[in-house]
């Protein structure tokens, strides 16, 4: 099972998708897709080796992340 939310921070499209981590006793962890139009274009995936037991704890931690990296790598305006 797979759950996948799309979400907009800044200038970038996010998409968290959460999965199943066989080896985490099937938890879920999170992937993170950032996608800027900052006029670089850049495009980059994060994961994690933490697990959650639900996939909105999941979800929140992936925004956690996306939020993080976006604004430690877009210049601001």
């Amino acid at each position: 099972m797979t759950a996948t939310m799309k979400w907009t921070y800044r200038d970038c499209e996010v998409e968290i998708t959460t999965t199943f981590d066989i080896s985490a006793n099937s938890y879920l962890t999170p992937i993170v897709e950032i996608d800027c139009k900052d006029g670089r274009d850049r495009q980059t995936t994060l994961t994690t080796s933490k697990a959650f037991r639900t996939a909105e704890s999941a979800e929140l931690f992936g925004q956690d992340m996306a939020r993080k990296w976006i604004d430690e790598n877009l210049e601001t305006a």
